[in-house]
């Protein structure tokens, strides 16, 4: 129970870190949920390490020649 921002600082603040690594979910409300905790994080003095989780290349991440996301519209399988 309680906040995660809560929970976090006081973990850190017992264990001495300095920093706090997690990997991003993918689902939009979560990254929103997980910038606003990382701006409190850091603007309480922890350095706030984010990995792609779950996937080789973060979505949105492999352009075409043309520089925009690449689209299959036929059947690879």
């Amino acid at each position: 129970k309680g906040s995660s921002l809560e929970h976090l600082t006081q973990l850190a603040k017992e264990v001495k870190a300095k920093a706090i690594f997690w990997n991003d979910s993918l689902e939009l409300h979560l990254l929103r949920r997980d910038d606003a905790l990382q701006r409190e994080l850091v603007a309480r003095g922890l350095a706030v390490l984010r990995f792609e989780g779950n996937c080789l290349f973060a979505p949105g991440s492999i352009l075409s020649n043309q520089g925009r996301p690449l689209q299959l519209f036929t059947p690879f399988c």
